[in-house]
C-alpha cells in the first residue's frame, strides 16, 4: 500500500540523486593533486580537516 504519491516519488528521487552526486563528487575530488592532502598531512591535519576545505570549494553545478 502506497502511502502517498508524492512521498514515494521524493523517495525515489532522493535515492537516484544521492548516487549520482556521489559520483560527482568522487570525480572532482580525484582531480585535486596530491600535493595539497600530502602537505596537510605533514601540518598534522586530521582526515575531516582535509576533505572540509576541498568540498567547500566545489563550485555549484547549473
Amino acid at each position: 500500500m502506497l502511502v502517498a504519491p508524492a512521498v514515494g516519488l521524493i523517495a525515489i528521487n532522493v535515492a537516484f540523486q544521492t548516487g549520482f552526486c556521489a559520483f560527482v563528487l568522487s570525480n572532482y575530488m580525484k582531480t585535486i593533486p596530491a600535493q595539497i592532502y600530502e602537505a596537510a598531512d605533514v601540518d598534522g591535519a586530521s582526515v575531516f580537516r582535509q576533505w572540509w576545505p576541498t568540498s567547500t570549494c566545489c563550485p555549484p553545478v547549473r
